[in-house]
């Protein structure tokens, strides 16, 4: 499948009925009726009539067993005033979270940047400009350019997953350039979309970034236009973005392997199952960094052999399997992002500077009194990465 625009042969969509021409999220149907479904169809039946609830859509057994009286109470019972959307140019607060089209503990799924009103388009773009290099205005400006030119591009969801694990692994990043380890190569594996990759390229202008997939997305084209029509030219480029590529196939991609180094990092966004545990053995192979934020996880996969997660509710099982998964490859930054933007929020860095592991043998060997052998001296070297 090389267009994930185009439905497989036999998908029908359940909106209209058409055959093959589209998925249910890009129905023009749904699109037509415009922003007032954003928040549930349920939702906007039940408070369409004047503000106060309405009873012409489905009754509860609550409401229909009720009495006049108590009919006549809660008819007189207005809901909740929408909270009022901040000026363009105010801010960005985490609160504001909360203000776009929610599931019942995080954002949905299927909502585009493009069908938000304006004014919450805009909190998007602050969002973008608060979290993702600050002093780059072009890049909110190109993904607003982005959305204008193609609707159907970019999902909220998805975006806010992206900033929000890149604002971790970018300090990752950073950190270890500080600490003597400079990062020269990027690898994003199973990137989707690709919008983690392409911030990381447009922030670390001197490393080469490259992103992985088992076949590109339109987005990623789109987003790289967008990003390089607008983007500024940074003395490491001769154009934005040239140290950018995308490379088809899978994370036992030779070519790929062959890149790897120990000045490099695998990146994995949202990958499934054993792609999260094949990226960073592929990483720890290479001596590379490695930064995930998993998503659905085997519990073979992470737990000790033999384990059980009994009686553990999804969320649960999820955070345990991260501290399992953190405790088995030496993760150095275990950081879990807002809820409110995705319930799979832990982002696992790794490994371990050898240092810090030096520092801390010195520290156990100077309690129990035991000579240490050979040990590493701590790197002094700083390099710092240059400024926007």
């Amino acid at each position: 499948m090389s267009n994930t625009n185009v439905p497989y042969a036999g998908y029908k969509c359940t909106a209209c009925g058409d055959e093959g021409n589209h998925w249910r999220v890009n129905c023009p149907v749904l699109r037509d009726q415009g922003p007032k479904h954003l928040f549930g169809s349920k939702k906007s039946r039940f408070f369409a009539v004047g503000g106060r609830p309405s009873l012409t859509g489905t009754v509860s057994w609550r409401h229909a067993h009720e009495t006049e009286q108590e009919k006549q109470e809660r008819m007189q019972v207005s809901p909740p005033e929408p909270t009022a959307v901040p000026p363009a140019d105010a801010a960005w607060s985490p609160a504001e979270l909360e203000s776009f089209p929610m599931r019942a503990s995080c954002l949905q799924q299927n909502v585009m940047v493009a069908d938000l009103s304006p004014e919450l388009q805009h909190r998007v773009w602050a969002y973008v400009s608060r979290l993702v290099m600050p002093q780059n205005a072009e890049l909110p400006r190109a993904l607003a350019a982005c959305v204008a030119q193609h609707p159907t591009a970019l999902r909220l969801k998805e975006l806010a997953e992206s900033i929000e694990a890149f604002a971790v692994i970018e300090a990752f990043l950073c950190g270890s350039a500080r600490e003597g380890r400079p990062i020269e190569l990027i690898a994003d594996c199973a990137c989707g979309h690709g919008l983690v990759g392409i911030f990381l390229a447009y922030r670390f202008p001197h490393a080469q970034v490259v992103c992985v997939d088992l076949f590109k997305r339109d987005t990623f084209d789109q987003v790289v236009a967008a990003v390089r029509q607008m983007g500024g030219k940074l003395p490491a480029w001769r154009a934005p973005l040239e140290n950018l590529s995308f490379m088809i196939g899978s994370l036992d991609n030779p070519e790929l392997r062959a890149q790897l180094g120990p000045r490099a990092a695998v990146v994995a966004l949202h990958a499934c199952t054993e792609a999260n545990t094949a990226a960073v053995a592929m990483a720890e192979a290479a001596g590379a960094a490695w930064a995930l934020m998993p998503c659905c996880m085997r519990t073979e996969e992470a737990a000790p052999a033999g384990c059980q997660l009994l009686h553990c509710t999804d969320e649960t099982k999820y955070l345990l399997l991260c501290g399992m998964l953190a405790a088995q490859h030496r993760a150095a930054v275990v950081v879990p992002v807002d809820r409110r933007v995705t319930n799979r929020n832990v982002v696992i860095c790794g490994p371990v500077p050898r240092h810090l592991s030096d520092r801390a043998a010195r520290y156990r060997c100077k309690q129990t009194q035991y000579p240490l052998q050979n040990p590493r001296k701590p790197r002094s070297k700083h390099v710092k990465y240059p400024d926007y």
